[in-house]
């Protein structure tokens, strides 16, 4: 196991300086999500790096397109093959899609076959391109959706990704993760303050470092050590916190992105002792 974190982490900061940061932070792996502008710059400047890619985040906000049979659902996949032929170019092994787009204030059609097909034609062109799709939990709305997806494609196409942030906060008492242990190959860990009720939005989703919610580490880790993930611990934290943006003002980007090191090693050793105990 190593560690790492998103490179989003502070929208605005110029990527070469942002990953220099992140390097002499200490992290040796990063996860680049497809908002990015200049996307392949931004890959090729990690590699330059020698920042190590595990896996990347591919376009989201427009996934409740998957359920719908309009040209919409036809632009959606064809963006996300575009990104896919990206990964494929780069080597990146593993790319993370949500079954939904995972805001509270949107509502996506319901479960339907259509939608079933579209991720399907998605995983199968991953495949041709040597790409493997890990699907994430994201709120509570979209848990009818992923366990509709997981349960009818094979666990050898398609693999889980599992947001300990978005579980903790829309549905605490669902073992999301014990459900799907066998099929994790690629993790989000960050913090929140449990506090997501009926209406609100998504600002409750703050994304803060590790320990700085109410987060029992001490049970994530547990779990995550007693499935079948074995890759990169990684973070996925933003340094302009939604619903608190100013939380982290007083911390540099160089302070911030130390302190998230010192956090995120502190769960790898929690999971790494905890795997030695079930040996």
């Amino acid at each position: 196991m190593s560690v790492g974190i998103n490179t989003n982490i502070e929208y605005g900061l110029d990527m070469k300086s942002l990953y220099a940061e992140i390097k002499n932070a200490g992290f040796n792996n990063v996860m680049i999500a497809f908002k990015e502008a200049e996307i392949e710059e931004s890959i090729l400047e990690a590699k330059r790096l020698g920042l190590n890619i595990p896996y990347v985040h591919l376009s989201c906000r427009e996934a409740n397109a998957f359920w719908v049979n309009s040209p919409v659902n036809v632009k959606y996949i064809n963006k996300l093959k575009n990104e896919i032929d990206i990964c494929s170019k780069y080597n990146i092994p593993i790319a993370i899609i949500h079954p939904i787009a995972g805001n509270p204030n949107t509502k996506p059609v319901g479960v339907n076959k259509k939608g079933l097909e579209s991720v399907l034609e998605v995983v199968n062109y991953a495949i041709s391109k040597n790409v493997h799709l890990a699907i994430e939990n994201v709120d509570k709305e979209s848990l009818k959706y992923l366990d509709y997806i997981l349960e009818n494609i094979p666990q050898e196409k398609l693999g889980y990704c599992y947001d300990t942030g978005h579980h903790n906060l829309y549905y605490p008492k669902i073992d999301i993760l014990k459900k799907y242990s066998n099929r994790v190959i690629a993790i989000h860990l960050h913090d929140n303050y449990m506090d997501y009720k009926k209406y609100d939005d998504y600002t409750k989703d703050r994304h803060l470092l590790p320990f700085d919610g109410k987060l029992n580490y001490e049970n994530i880790t547990s779990n995550i050590a007693q499935s079948s993930y074995n890759n990169v611990i990684m973070l996925e934290v933003n340094k302009k916190t939604l619903g608190n943006p100013d939380k982290y003002k007083m911390l540099t980007l160089e302070e911030y992105l130390k302190e998230a090191k010192k956090r995120v090693d502190v769960i790898e050793k929690m999971i790494k002792e905890k795997k030695e105990i079930l040996k």
